[in-house]
């Protein structure tokens, strides 16, 4: 049992995940049975904000999470953070502040 109904749902009140430099097998569960939007490599997809760009209620940041941000022109995309200990490190803050925002 892995914890989690078919739509992903798991009771909680808060909830940290932390994981290493790879994709989850959650990711990848959620974005079969509820269409989280995740890369070909399984990274969840994240607005500037450390927001799911497709459930708002969800959040990543660090490894487990590409930034996709809006971009005008194409030719100039910016492109995530690599994957590295000092930006993982770098948005925790920026994690729990727009989480702080969130809970209100």
């Amino acid at each position: 049992n892995s914890g989690y109904d078919e739509c992903g749902m798991i009771p909680y009140t808060h909830c940290i995940w932390a994981t290493g430099a790879e994709s989850h097998p959650l990711s990848r569960d959620l974005h079969h049975q509820c269409g989280l939007s995740i890369t070909e490599r399984g990274w969840i997809e994240v607005n500037q904000h450390l927001q799911s760009i497709s459930h708002p209620n969800i959040f990543a940041a660090g490894d487990c999470c590409e930034i996709v941000f809006p971009s005008e022109d194409d030719t100039e995309k910016k492109k995530s953070p690599p994957k590295a200990g000092v930006y993982a490190v770098r948005s925790g803050p920026i994690l729990i502040e727009n989480l702080t925002r969130q809970l209100g």
